[in-house]
């Protein structure tokens, strides 16, 4: 469909976490951090290094993710719904699994049960907007 020009180019980027505990870190925390990373330094860098051009339209982003990758992808479309608003959760896992979870939340300002809850929250959120949108296309 690509070649047939039925669709435009897709390109995905697949990031590995970093070393050790660190991707407890980087995707169970609710926060923007990640979404920056990926945004002010791993899409810049492709673009740079490869000379791909990145659609700045939402709907036309996604971010994808299993498990932890899952909660991170929700984090990063419900924090920066202007950035990406597709967001494919598989086996997501919604809980804080960070290993000094505690000291996190506390320096981050949140409650023990915060991440649970945010999460929570916005995947409600999504899906009711999803439910939204596919009723708005259905004829009847």
């Amino acid at each position: 469909m690509i070649y047939q020009r039925r669709i435009p180019s897709i390109v995905a980027v697949l990031l590995s976490p970093g070393p050790g505990g660190q991707r407890t870190i980087e995707y169970d925390t609710v926060s923007d951090r990640y979404v920056n990373f990926v945004e002010t330094e791993v899409l810049p860098r492709i673009s740079r290094d490869y000379q791909v051009a990145f659609t700045t339209d939402p709907e036309g982003r996604a971010a994808f993710g299993e498990s932890s990758g899952a909660a991170a992808a929700l984090t990063m479309a419900w924090l920066h719904p202007n950035l990406y608003r597709r967001v494919i959760s598989y086996s997501g896992t919604f809980v804080a699994l960070q290993r000094s979870r505690h000291r996190t939340e506390r320096r981050m300002g949140f409650s023990p049960d915060a991440h649970s809850q945010l999460r929570a929250q916005a995947a409600a959120h999504l899906a009711a907007r999803e439910r939204k949108r596919s009723r708005r296309g259905v004829t009847r």
